[in-house]
């Protein structure tokens, strides 16, 4: 083989390589076919209960389920209304000073317009 078969074997590596990101970022911002945008599902809260278990309360729509999560299953424990659970979010309170110095800091930084 001479140079300029190696350089068209190389060149048609690079040209694949190119192809295949560029189909694989547009079949990313499409969402796999299925409109991703619209899916009305919000995790609102987590509780740790051991290793590898949670209990996670999910909103999907106008309903709110509470479902129990290990490694190997989930399983649906309850259903709410979600008009039913008056959910606030509760702010994070920082429990030391370096944390409480972190968080001061980087909403400085946002509010600088470096975020």
């Amino acid at each position: 083989m001479g140079f300029w078969d190696y350089t068209r074997a190389i060149l048609a590596i690079v040209v694949v390589i190119f192809a295949a990101y560029y189909v694989t970022r547009k079949f990313g911002q499409m969402g796999g076919g299925t409109p991703m945008r619209r899916a009305p599902i919000k995790i609102v809260g987590t509780t740790p209960l051991g290793r590898d278990r949670s209990l996670v309360l999910v909103t999907v729509g106008s309903k709110t389920y509470l479902l129990g999560v290990t490694a190997q299953h989930i399983e649906r424990i309850d259903e709410y209304p979600a008009e039913e659970l008056p959910i606030e979010p509760v702010p994070e309170t920082p429990t030391s000073g370096f944390q409480a110095e972190l968080l001061t800091r980087l909403q400085e930084w946002r509010k600088n317009g470096k975020s």
